[in-house]
């Protein structure tokens, strides 16, 4: 019976997205964490990126078997991106590669323990966008990266100057 590191798949997922981060802002994208893409937040994605064209990216973190095996709403995903990628660590890639069956337009990133860095290992294909989904996925990351908003815990403070 194998020893059970309480916290392991949430410390591996955080490395896993910050390691996905890295890859997409080293190309230039803006990225995104636990962005929801659907209304009222049914759906939010790990990670997801855009460059200054509009190309919309949402990479699926993957910590262990279990977390890929039981996930059915991965193709959910889908029409809010122009790309959609899982990220692995290469362990788990390396025992589970021959398992791992995915449709065609899904790529996939690995996590090298060697290196430190992610490599696409299989590129996911390129899809059309509708544009008032587009648009939308837009909107939202510009009013989420607002510097205050009522839902980032701003509070509304009163202000008054001194004038003299």
């Amino acid at each position: 019976m194998a020893h059970r590191v309480p916290g392991r798949r949430a410390v591996v997922a955080a490395g896993l997205k910050k390691a996905a981060t890295g890859y997409w802002s080293k190309r230039t994208f803006g990225v995104y964490h636990e962005l929801g893409v659907s209304s009222w937040g049914k759906l939010k994605a790990d990670v997801v990126a855009v460059n200054r064209k509009g190309h919309i990216v949402i990479v699926e973190v993957k910590s262990c078997w279990a977390d890929f095996h039981t996930d059915h709403k991965y193709h959910k995903y889908l029409p809010y991106c122009n790309q959609f990628y899982f990220v692995f660590t290469d362990t788990l890639w390396a025992s589970h590669s021959d398992r791992i069956v995915l449709p065609r337009e899904c790529g996939v990133l690995v996590l090298s323990s060697t290196t430190g860095l992610v490599e696409a290992v299989r590129p996911s294909t390129n899809r059309k966008m509708e544009p008032s989904v587009k648009k939308d996925m837009v909107l939202r990351m510009a009013w989420r990266a607002a510097t205050y908003s009522k839902y980032q815990g701003t509070r509304r403070t009163r202000v008054f100057l001194q004038t003299q």
